[in-house]
């Protein structure tokens, strides 16, 4: 039961805010009145001076009036309460000024109250109509009064300044709670306003982030070389963060070091140093892949030694990631406490710092793309220089060049030098197999050379004898375009095969010749090595020839002769003349004469022509002995006549 009770006085509390406020002005509102009107009754009845006949009815159903506001307002009907209760107040009101007192009735005076209520639990124009309402019934009773149309029932001063203090404490409490409602409303009006400032400017602080982060994006994406990218980057954390000390770090390409690629204000003599891993804020970045951000950079110990100069108050750095990999560092430094960072800053930073990631990752295909293009162009210039070259080469050889497919045989490509060596034309032959043109004498010659490819890959030194002409053929297998094809070369060799005949046709009189020559013919250096020799078949050498061939002269004949004919040698090579000599060598226990003709071939070599002149030289001792007889016997003769 005293739980229903204090359920009952305690305040409604609904979910919207504006409906538990006018519900709980209602609540008070209900219980201060039914009490004051409780003991109104009270004390009418205990000393019994009611006052007029119809306070009987209409203080019993003002109490039940207010009771059921009470009610409305903690079920929930809020606005149904705040009507009911304001217009069943002032008709009760109007009933008891009409039947007692008029216009000296203490209830006119709660129409004030009623205004009031109307107006802050219904709304302007509902209080307005309460006031336009209340002044007719005042000029009403007035014309009543004046006129002397009712008789009306004035009170004793102390029941009227009894009901007038009911009235009094009723529309003190009412405007009493109405101005602390409204106070506390100018309260939370108040701080909701510092709240939406406050957000406003969080707001307007954050559009700034997010319009100065997608302008960033734009530059940034633009960028698409590394030293530009880095200086827009530096520009727009400087301008971000109000500082002017800000810095880029970049992880070399053997991720040894980390290099400073550029700085501003204090960074920026720190341009080209490099850090390692663990080092300073940002090596423990690159280390850890995490933000570092120092409140109290001089307390910090991690600081780096050469940053101690640099007098920062607060610095933060951030990684820039490539995927999960550290590809380097942004940091950002103060030197006043005042501009220290905050919490969205940081966070900031680290969406800036992504960005930048990805416009470097990009700035970095761009160049890697504008190299691998550069060196495609630049091979594509020396292919097509290349091409132009093998077209000039191919085209312009004196070596008959074909291409043609493996199986069938069939022209690809040939050079002229080809066309005119086989008498083919290009327009009958290209993307004709060769089997149609019966180039070879022997039709079964391609599919050897098709069977030696396969099993070999390359034929060299292959004669092939045409219709008209022979060549020396080489046939290589070579892939074009996924297909197996056979570059062809052939040379020439007709004419050299006719100066080879005709050699040979010449070296075979001259061998006769030179058998038919009873001389024994040598090849000797100035110097006197024997460096060739053609047999003689008259005369023996003095040696095999593996044995005196590459050896000098002076191993096989006497001092004299290797005199004369060092001699001879020297003087046929001066003078260009044939040089003659004749010496004797004992064979078989007898004396041979040998006759040599020695003729200068180069400046360094001799011919030496050797012929057995005995038979000779014996014919002319002989034909001198019979002169000498006949003269004799011609002598003996004319002196014996």
């Amino acid at each position: 039961m005293l739980k229903h009770v204090r359920h009952f006085f305690s305040p409604p509390i609904f979910e919207d805010s504006e409906k538990t406020r006018l519900a709980r002005i209602l609540h008070i509102f209900g219980l201060i009145s039914s009490f004051l009107v409780f003991l109104l009754i009270v004390n009418r009845l205990l000393t019994g001076a009611w006052g007029s006949d119809s306070s009987y009815y209409t203080l019993p159903s003002l109490l039940l009036v207010l009771i059921c506001v009470v009610i409305l307002s903690r079920w929930g009907y809020v606005r149904f309460a705040g009507r009911f209760a304001v217009g069943l107040i002032w008709g009760l009101m109007t009933y008891q000024a009409y039947h007692a007192d008029g216009l000296w009735d203490a209830a006119l005076l709660t129409y004030f109250s009623m205004v009031i209520l109307a107006a802050f639990l219904l709304g302007w124009r509902e209080g307005m109509i309460v006031g336009i309402c209340s002044i007719g019934v005042f000029w009403h009773l007035a014309y009543q009064q004046l006129h002397s149309l009712r008789a009306f029932h004035v009170d004793t001063p102390y029941h009227y300044a009894r009901d007038l203090t009911v009235i009094f404490i009723i529309t003190c409490v009412l405007i009493y709670y109405l101005v602390y409602s409204m106070n506390r409303s100018l309260v939370n009006a108040r701080i909701e306003l510092k709240e939406r400032l406050r957000a406003e400017a969080k707001l307007q602080t954050q559009a700034n982030y997010l319009t100065a982060l997608h302008e960033t994006t734009l530059g940034l994406v633009n960028r698409l070389e590394l030293i530009p990218l880095f200086e827009l980057i530096l520009y727009r954390i400087r301008d971000l963060f109000d500082t002017e000390h800000v810095a880029i770090d970049i992880v070399s390409a053997d991720d040894l070091i980390l290099k400073q690629e550029l700085g501003l204000g204090y960074f920026a003599q720190n341009n080209g140093i490099t850090t390692k891993k663990g080092e300073g804020i940002i090596g423990k970045v690159w280390e850890s892949g995490t933000t570092i951000f120092i409140q109290d950079y001089a307390q910090w110990e991690g600081r780096y030694s050469k940053a101690e100069k640099m007098s920062f108050k607060t610095a933060l750095s951030v990684p820039l990631k490539s995927g999960t990999k550290v590809i380097g560092t942004l940091t950002v430094a103060q030197t006043e406490n005042k501009h220290a960072f905050s919490a969205e800053q940081v966070i900031l930073f680290e969406r800036f710092a992504a960005l930048a990631s990805i416009a470097i990752d990009n700035a970095r295909l761009y160049q890697e793309a504008q190299a691998e293009i550069l060196e495609r162009k630049i091979i594509e210039t020396e292919l097509r220089a290349s091409d132009e070259r093998f077209r000039k080469v191919f085209n312009n050889n004196k070596v008959a060049i074909a291409i043609g497919t493996l199986d069938e045989g069939i022209f690809l490509e040939a050079n002229e030098a080809f066309w005119q060596f086989s008498g083919l034309s290009p327009d009958k032959a290209l993307r004709h197999s060769v089997l149609e043109f019966n180039l070879w004498h022997q039709s079964q010659d391609y599919s050897k050379i098709v069977h030696a490819l396969k099993e070999y890959g390359s034929i060299h030194n292959v004669e092939v004898n045409f219709a008209e002409k022979s060549a020396l053929a080489y046939y290589e297998l070579i892939t074009l375009r996924e297909q197996a094809c056979v570059l062809s070369m052939f040379y020439d060799i007709t004419e050299i095969k006719q100066i080879q005949k005709a050699l040979k046709d010449a070296e075979t009189r001259n061998r006769a010749i030179l058998e038919s020559i009873p001389d024994m013919i040598f090849e000797m250096s100035k110097e006197g090595i024997f460096l060739d020799y053609v047999d003689s078949p008259e005369i023996t050498p003095i040696a095999p020839p593996s044995e005196f061939i590459g050896k000098h002269i002076n191993l096989f004949l006497p001092p004299q002769v290797v005199e004369q004919t060092l001699f001879a040698i020297e003087r046929a090579i001066a003078t260009k003349q044939l040089h003659a000599f004749e010496y004797q060598l004992p064979n078989y226990n007898k004396l041979v004469t040998y006759e040599a003709r020695i003729t200068g071939i180069t400046d360094n070599t001799a011919i030496l022509m050797i012929r057995d002149i005995s038979q000779r030289k014996w014919v002319e001792n002989e034909r001198e002995k019979l002169i000498s007889e006949l003269e004799e016997k011609k002598r003996r003769s004319r002196n014996f006549t």
